[in-house]
């Protein structure tokens, strides 16, 4: 049986580190009561952007980064988890997804 390079091992734990970003983006925004159009329109951002950071297709750039962490200051909610998954993943570096 082949694997796919999708599935191989030394893939899998940064998989586990996009997916953990982007539910952390994920309850950020649904503990905020916000719509994915809603968090665009404050982090200035498009709804598409939300979308792929939130399944996990892309991770945020550093802009929109401090973007969220202002977000999540101004709105009382953690930032620290966002924060150490994004960085972990700076620190495997060879995640192979695109930043946006």
């Amino acid at each position: 049986m082949a694997v796919s390079p999708l599935q191989d091992t030394e893939s899998s734990n940064e998989g586990g580190l996009q997916v953990m970003l982007a539910e952390s983006i994920k309850k950020t925004r649904q503990k905020a009561f916000l719509s994915q159009d809603a968090f665009a329109n404050e982090l200035h951002v498009s709804v598409s952007t939300i979308n792929r950071w939130e399944t996990g297709k892309v991770r945020p750039n550093l802009t929109a980064m401090k973007n969220i962490k202002q977000f999540c200051e101004e709105h009382f909610l953690p930032y620290d988890d966002i924060e150490s998954e994004w960085f972990n993943m700076e620190d495997t570096g060879k995640d192979g997804n695109k930043t946006e």
